[in-house]
């Protein structure tokens, strides 16, 4: 039986995996969930297009993209430096300027945990836009690029 690459795609990404909370959903699909379905279904073609592009490509010419691949920022590390960097930034000049600038601190914060919990912050929005993915959809890219050099293979 032959695996297809574009199917394991559609059903890792695609499929809706049902969370038990309605608050709190599971970390594969906090981020898709609380995305635009537009967003979404345009960072999938995407990668479906990505992997049909690179079926009739040598393994050393996968391998290379698996490689670009796993060197992508995901939408987590993004945020997560972003949100540092906010935070250092009002701690240290609400020491040295002005103490209004904790607030920043405390608001980039608030945003991080937000994110950590729901999987929805307010920089979500431009980022998904932007076409960021998460560390799932960036392992599901590289699973089926992985796929195809099998099947090249065998």
């Amino acid at each position: 039986m032959e695996i297809n690459s574009v199917d394991i795609i559609r059903e890792l990404l695609l499929k809706d995996n049902k969370s038990k909370s309605r608050f709190i959903p599971n970390s594969l699909e906090r981020v898709r969930k609380n995305s635009n379905y537009k967003d979404n279904l345009r960072i999938v073609n995407d990668i479906i297009n990505n992997v049909n592009y690179y079926k009739d490509k040598d393994e050393e010419f996968i391998n290379k993209r698996i490689y670009e691949i796993s060197m992508e920022w995901d939408i987590e590390r993004i945020l997560e430096t972003h949100a540092s960097i906010l935070i250092l930034t009002g701690l240290i000049f609400g020491t040295c300027i002005n103490r209004k600038w904790y607030l920043l601190s405390a608001t980039a914060g608030a945003f991080l945990l937000q994110y950590a919990i729901q999987g929805w912050c307010l920089p979500i929005i431009p980022l998904r836009k932007a076409g960021v993915k998460t560390p799932y959809e960036i392992c599901t890219e590289i699973i089926a690029l992985k796929v195809l050099t099998y099947q090249k293979n065998n």
